[in-house]
């Protein structure tokens, strides 16, 4: 259950994995997600308040899997550092997506860009959002 600073509701959001850089000196300031999820009732995106929970499932979550050597099946926590194309990188997906809209703002025509935004929807369980991004990708380049 994450609660939304915007709006205050608390409701159940799919987060993906949670990714924690190797070299975090803190952990609860350096995990990214890597689900697109939005406020289901203000439509924000990135003011987020996690419980503490959150935070306890992704070091138990990586303890599982030192003390497993790697074998365990839980997929909800793992070390590593989510980036897009251009080497940038953003605590939430829809952090991701504003980075790319933005870029589509001065660029409109870049089907590639178009396609880089079609692959964090896809990465983010949206597959309704990312068959879009992908169709304009496409309709760009065979209009070329």
């Amino acid at each position: 259950m994450l609660t939304c600073k915007s709006c205050g509701r608390k409701g159940k959001y799919n987060v993906g994995i949670m990714l924690i850089h190797p070299n975090a000196e803190k952990i609860t300031e350096n995990i990214q997600t890597t689900g697109y999820f939005r406020c289901k009732h203000c439509n924000n995106a990135r003011n987020w308040e996690f419980p503490q929970e959150f935070f306890m499932r992704a070091i138990a979550s990586l303890l599982a899997k030192s003390i497993d050597m790697g074998s365990s099946s839980d997929n909800i926590c793992e070390f590593g550092k989510n980036q897009l194309y251009d080497g940038s990188s953003h605590t939430f997906i829809s952090d991701g997506e504003e980075h790319l809209l933005s870029q589509l703002e001065q660029d409109p025509l870049n089907s590639f860009i178009w396609n880089r935004l079609g692959n964090l929807y896809e990465k983010g369980g949206r597959p309704e959002l990312a068959a879009s991004a992908f169709e304009h990708s496409l309709a760009l380049d065979f209009f070329k």
